[in-house]
């Protein structure tokens, strides 16, 4: 796993975040392993307004500290805010109103180029782990022919 990519935002909103999400992942190459994670946007440059996300990221670094030392690299990690607790409560947020259409915070999820196929909320390292060893498992069922997953055009 390469270093974790963060996103650079500090005083953006949730539009501007949700463009950054939208290019990183559009940039996904289509046979690429990518694990997104999104949290609440730090308040006063310190930490987090979701109190899930502050207990999450502990986790989160845990995993990148063991997946930097792994010598199988399987995914490319990400960090996306979201924007303040405000901009999160709005039904007009967009990482709630359109892609990733995410339900609460934090929410880890595994992309296959730019296809969703694992989410996690609340994610602890195990579930990272977990959502890591499923790697194999797809690769093994696309090597025989079980899963065709669709490729962006």
């Amino acid at each position: 796993m390469s270093e974790m990519q963060i996103t650079e935002e500090k005083q953006l909103d949730a539009v501007a975040l949700h463009q950054i999400f939208t290019k990183a992942w559009k940039g996904f190459a289509p046979i690429s392993w990518n694990l997104a994670i999104f949290e609440g946007s730090p308040e006063n440059g310190l930490y987090s307004w979701c109190p899930d996300c502050v207990v999450a990221s502990s986790h989160i670094a845990k995993f990148e500290s063991l997946q930097k030392s792994s010598k199988s690299k399987k995914a490319r990690l990400y960090k996306f805010h979201v924007g303040s607790r405000n901009e999160w409560k709005s039904k007009e947020n967009p990482f709630r109103k359109e892609f990733p259409h995410l339900p609460d915070l934090p929410t880890a999820i595994l992309f296959y180029g730019s296809i969703d196929v694992v989410r996690i909320i609340a994610p602890r390292e195990p579930d990272l782990e977990m959502m890591i060893s499923r790697i194999r498992t797809f690769e093994e069922q696309i090597e025989k022919g079980e899963w065709h997953p669709p490729m962006r055009k």
